[in-house]
């Protein structure tokens, strides 16, 4: 995902849902000049600081804490990454979640959702599918959600261009500008 051109070119990236903080690590490792900012429930993001100390990135990786269903994000990001985050959701939660997110990028910042999706039938990918599963047993709402459903939600939250690819260990890449 560093790859991106976008990542070159931003300067401050928000990883919300960054659990221990590997994507704004691995970010930040590869790009010199990006910042990122972890996102996450008050108990993760001092394992997230933490983290980023071990890396020698303390400097340029913060944490912070949010209510991404109740309250916007600040602005002031080039770019939002959420890894794992949607498919332990709520169907309404993760109508409010583009949202808040989309508030934190300016008109033309992009998004970068690596997670499980499956095509519209429920039926592939394979692994999607099976891990879908496992959401529907281990979280409360959470499941392996649809292309259709995510396009709907980045749509109603004002992103376009919504592109899904194929990504690491069975996880689909969706990545969407905001208008």
């Amino acid at each position: 995902m560093a790859a991106y051109p976008q990542f070159s070119e931003a300067k401050r990236v928000v990883d919300v849902g960054g659990g221990s903080g590997g994507v704004s690590i691995a970010l930040c490792e590869e790009h010199p000049r990006l910042e990122a900012t972890i996102v996450d429930l008050p108990f993760v993001v001092p394992i997230a600081i933490d983290m980023a100390k071990e890396a020698g990135l303390a400097d340029r990786v913060t944490g912070m804490t949010a209510n991404i269903f109740e309250n916007p994000l600040p602005d002031g990001f080039d770019v939002a990454t959420a890894r794992a985050l949607f498919q332990v959701l709520s169907v309404d939660q993760c109508r409010k979640a583009p949202k808040n997110i989309a508030a934190a990028l300016p008109p033309g910042g992009t998004l970068f959702v690596i997670g499980f999706v499956t095509d519209d039938s429920r039926t592939s990918p394979d692994f999607a599918v099976g891990m879908n599963t496992f959401f529907l047993n281990a979280f409360d709402e959470g499941r392996a959600y649809t292309e259709s459903q995510y396009r709907s939600w980045l749509n109603d939250a004002g992103f376009i261009d919504v592109v899904r690819s194929p990504f690491l260990a069975g996880n689909s890449l969706i990545v969407a500008q905001k208008a």
